[in-house]
């Protein structure tokens, strides 16, 4: 089992695969090497498994054994009952877990719930901010909120628990621990998640202290010797943009693991394989990609001794080292050794796979996602469509290949081709595909309902999105409201709502929305980041109008507005991307240095790659481009989604009818 765990912290998931296969064999005589859904009877080894199909994201597979571990528990459990537990405390903590992976939040709530009822009879089912008494109930109970962004209910039950370990701790006292070192942290992650960076900090560097007495109060470079809360004081620096500290934090760390390191050696790996991770991401998140590039490569090298230094196609054999390497050839921009590398790894897994074969899986997930999407960076759309619908395919026997509306049912492949159909611009199919896996959410949904939430989060997000996209304003406004009314808690539904309004230039709408959040009870939801983005887009949008109308003049008084909202967003959020990559697009509208607004475009690429796609397709931002090219302002690098010729022709043609509906 220790040999299993070395395999699946090193990225070896095809040896850890074989290994544990073997071991439920050895348990269970008559088990096929390729089934993963029949439990071997060891529960260690099963749950082990479970977790393993969670770490290569093949959800279905996990689902089917851990429900037939709790019919073994509990008979009467019927393979569809996620929301009762089986009476096994660490088969249904599994279960809450990876119902929050697919994001099933509603069943994984009432089997929480339940659970928490059954060590605390007075707890009534909608009262998420008393603790049970069950530890590791309650701390699930926390992150589960955290995940639903209900952060106050999340809050109120974190203190509860930490009162229960410190009576003399007030309920709104966040800067003391509490002495139990998973709460503290909990507690610090709950308040960087609000955004109260300065609480978080402060109660870190108390918990810090608790192990290195020593410690100044604003010493954030010397590590206090606890390897889980010295990481999260380099995560929580990195948050704040506090590269410096950070990078002093960190190599401080990489020295106690190798005694010889200079404070400035950036390339030389230190042994401890999270500490050296995490040093290639800060250098990749402040733009040394030569220092990251070397690291890596040094890291790649201790798991391959034949490797070369300076060869990038050949995989070192440790799966995330590998991932982490084509990803930084994709922030570089060479997409040709990252493909040679990506196929290399693919080779590893089925080797049958042709070195130019970018339409075959190769049978890992996180492989076949990553060449996919390399495909798709690359404007490749022929290949990443037919690898997709192959993925698809292997989840769905009956689906045929030119079949894009159909869900595969594995989650993740099927928002991936909903994604690539949009960015194709054949919005029909990418429609009816989230309206069928919205139906498999809500049964009573029917095909032609664009405007009812069928309560998966990310699928009616995804929705009113697209809507949104095709210029469809009546459906995206109805949609938008019903979702909003649905997600009373996730203030994404009314940015983009805002967002939308302004498109519509319905500005007296849109400053009476505004209105009512600010007037209304939701004091906290109106200065949150996401509404206070669309307020800096709304500005924006507007500018822009005034400059088409050669009101330069009163364009540039909004847009400085908008500058000025999105700066304070960024203060308090600096790792916010959308905040970054507007505040990139006020400056460059303002004529301001090329490379301050180059370096926030870059910045918020790295942290939400995604997000240049999804935005880049907003029907403003075409607009954004004929001011800019207007006012002779630079254009190159706008977007790593239209990074050439022909592309861009293809995005401006799809968008142009959209942009003639709102003029």
């Amino acid at each position: 089992m220790t040999l299993v765990r070395v395999f699946g912290a090193s990225g070896q998931w095809l040896s850890a695969q074989k290994l544990l296969q073997a071991m439920a064999m050895d348990q269970k005589t008559d088990l096929h090497p390729d089934d993963w859904t029949t439990p071997c009877g060891n529960d260690t080894i099963d749950i082990t498994r479970v977790r393993l199909q969670e770490d290569i994201e093949r959800y279905e597979d996990a689902g089917k054994l851990l429900q037939a571990m709790a019919w073994n528990h509990k008979k009467a459990l019927t393979p569809d009952d996620w929301t009762t537990p089986c009476g096994d405390h660490t088969i249904d903590l599994a279960r809450v877990r990876l119902q929050e992976y697919r994001e099933h939040y509603e069943d994984a709530g009432k089997l929480l719930q339940t659970m928490a009822g059954n060590h605390k009879s007075d707890l009534t089912p909608g009262d998420w901010t008393t603790p049970c008494g069950d530890h590791t109930i309650d701390l699930a109970r926390v992150r589960l909120q955290e995940y639903r962004e209900h952060y106050e209910d999340a809050g109120k039950l974190l203190q509860a628990m930490a009162v229960n370990h410190k009576n003399d701790l007030t309920p709104n006292d966040w800067t003391t621990p509490c002495g139990d070192h998973t709460i503290d942290l909990a507690r610090v992650r709950l308040q960087e998640n609000r955004g109260h960076y300065e609480d978080a900090g402060k109660l870190l560097q108390a918990i810090a202290r608790n192990y290195k007495s020593d410690l100044a109060p604003d010493d954030w470079t010397t590590p206090c010797g606890d390897h889980t809360i010295d990481i999260t004081r380099v995560r929580l620096n990195q948050d704040r943009g506090h590269y410096e500290d950070a990078g002093k934090l960190l190599q401080a760390m990489a020295g106690n693991h190798k005694s010889d390191l200079a404070p400035d050696d950036w390339t030389t790996p230190c042994g401890n394989h999270t500490i050296d991770l995490t040093r290639a991401r800060l250098k990749e998140d402040r733009g040394h990609y030569e220092d990251a590039g070397k690291l890596l490569q040094a890291m790649a090298v201790n798991h391959k001794s034949d490797l070369a230094p300076d060869d990038w196609t050949t995989p070192c054999g440790n799966q995330t080292i590998d991932i982490t390497r084509v990803r930084l050839h994709q922030e570089r921009r060479h997409y040709e050794d990252a493909g040679k590398l990506l196929q290399a790894m693919a080779g590893n897994h089925k080797s049958t796979l042709r070195p130019d074969d970018w339409t075959t899986p190769c049978g890992n997930h996180i492989i076949d996602m990553a060449r996919a999407r390399l495909q798709e960076e690359r404007g490749h759309y022929e290949d990443a469509v037919k690898l997709l619908q192959a993925m698809a395919g292997n989840h769905k026997s009956t689906l045929t290949p030119d079949d894009w509306t159909t869900p595969c049912g594995n989650h993740i492949i099927d928002m991936a081709r909903a994604r690539l159909q949009e960015e194709r611009g054949h919005y029909e199919d990418a429609v009816k595909l989230l309206q069928a896996m919205a139906g498999n959410h809500k049964s009573t949904l029917t095909p032609d309902d664009w405007t009812t939430p069928c309560g998966n989060h990310i699928i009616d997000l995804t929705r009113v999105r697209l809507h949104r996209e095709r210029g469809d304003y009546n459906t995206f406004d109805a949609l938008a409201k019903s979702c909003i009314s649905t997600y009373p808690a996730r203030p994404e539904y009314i940015e983009v709502y805002l967002i939308g309004l302004g498109e519509q230039k319905k500005w007296q709408t849109f400053d009476e929305t505004m209105d009512s959040i600010k007037n209304g009870d939701q004091n906290t939801l109106f200065h949150s980041k996401h509404i206070q983005h669309a307020l800096s887009i709304r500005y924006f949008q507007e500018a822009l109008c005034l400059y088409g109308e050669k009101k330069n003049k009163k364009g540039e008084e909004l847009c400085k507005r908008a500058l000025g909202v999105v700066e304070s967003v960024c203060i308090k959020y600096p790792s916010f991307a959308s905040a970054l990559s507007q505040q990139a697009h006020c400056l460059r509208l303002l004529g301001r240095e090329e490379s301050e607004w180059r370096e926030l475009f870059r910045r918020a690429n790295i942290i939400d790659p995604e997000r240049m796609k999804r935005e880049k397709r907003d029907p403003w931002r075409a607009q954004e481009h004929k001011v800019l090219e207007a006012l002779g302002c630079k254009m190159r690098n706008v977007s790593r989604a239209v990074h050439s010729r022909e592309v861009a022709t293809q995005y401006l043609q799809q968008i142009l009818p959209v942009i003639q509906h709102l003029i």
